[in-house]
């Protein structure tokens, strides 16, 4: 019985991992002109309370959020993916229906001077798209930015490029970045698939999984009986 039980629980804790949140786990790497780096599990306010301090601060935001109009991305990691669309002008689309999470970081060097910085993102799910342009990353605050953080709308807000010094490279669940920094400061989502891109799986309620547990605790003890 005590083995059935357990293996019952065990399938519960599938069912509920299975529909977790997406999460940016840890910063592995963290080098160059900064000051430190950071996860934060609460960013509300203005993100302005971290720019010339040189700290680098990364968090979540919206969780296994199923899109409910096509998402504009600069780049991706597979142009070839089922959920993807190609852009106009440039840029790629993630279609509408697909279950995302989406995950944020900024930067601005110490002071007024200017500086780089070279970090390891580590996600436990892999990493599919990113947002760096400034207009993409406005247009995208409303729909999976958190709604109590005012990412204050500026021209540089987003990434200038490699010839200017900033990158993203995608590696699987992990994203290895450098930016470079004199006016403004940097910023970047980092978009990852939840429950493989489709709708996430429901997962019982409370009194369904007591339900379970009795009904099984009840057969084994009347096969125990017989």
């Amino acid at each position: 019985m005590c083995k059935q039980l357990g293996s019952m629980v065990f399938l519960i804790s599938l069912l509920i991992s299975s529909n977790a949140y997406s999460a940016l786990i840890s910063i592995d790497s963290c080098e160059g002109d900064v000051v430190d780096c950071v996860i934060v599990d609460d960013p509300s306010g203005e993100t302005s309370q971290t720019f010339d301090t040189g700290v680098f601060i990364a968090w979540d935001e919206v969780q296994s959020y199923t899109l409910t109009e096509d998402l504009f991305v600069n780049e991706v990691f597979d142009i070839d993916a089922d959920y993807i669309e190609m852009a106009d002008g440039g840029g790629y689309f993630i279609k509408a229906g697909t279950v995302i999470s989406s995950h944020y970081a900024q930067w601005d060097v110490l002071g007024t001077s200017f500086g780089a910085v070279e970090a390891s993102l580590v996600f436990d799910s892999d990493v599919v798209a990113f947002i760096t342009s400034s207009q993409a990353l406005m247009d995208s605050d409303g729909s999976i930015g958190l709604i109590d953080v005012d990412y204050l709308d500026f021209e540089l807000r987003g990434l200038e490029g490699e010839s200017r010094g900033d990158f993203n490279s995608f590696l699987g669940d992990q994203v290895d970045l450098r930016w470079a920094v004199d006016v403004g400061a940097d910023s970047a989502r980092f978009i990852t698939l939840s429950s493989g891109g489709t709708e996430p799986p429901e997962v019982p309620e409370p009194t369904s999984l007591l339900l379970m547990l009795s009904a099984l605790g009840i057969g084994a003890f009347r096969r125990r009986i017989l």
